[in-house]
């Protein structure tokens, strides 16, 4: 991409994550108007997992973490929505769902 280009909102699917809560146990996270991929630490909150003892989880985005804890996290759109998304569902678009997704995504015309 050239330095400098920009995006309109209607070059990615309305399904599209654009911002979620997130993983709260790496001190440098922070919602700086921007959310990275989990690779990159910044992978959804496990304070909303439905357990006892999240904070223990060191890395809660992995494919080796619990993959189906009962609790979600809010999630917000390129549509204008926002959308609880149980753990299971989250944890299977990380780990399992071929890219590019709903959370690892772009501009549709790169698809």
């Amino acid at each position: 991409m050239p330095p400098g280009k920009t995006y309109k909102v209607s070059d990615f699917l309305a399904t599209d994550w654009q911002m979620w809560e997130q993983n709260e146990l790496d001190a440098l996270n922070f919602n700086d108007a921007s959310n990275v991929p989990p690779w990159a630490g910044n992978g959804l909150s496990i304070r909303h997992a439905g357990i006892a003892g999240w904070e223990n989880i060191s890395n809660p985005n992995s494919a080796n973490s619990i993959s189906n804890l009962p609790g979600g996290a809010v999630i917000g759109q390129f549509g204008g929505s926002a959308q609880l998304v149980k753990w299971k569902r989250s944890w299977q678009i990380i780990n399992k769902d071929p890219l590019p997704n709903e959370i690892f995504n772009g501009p549709v015309y790169q698809r």
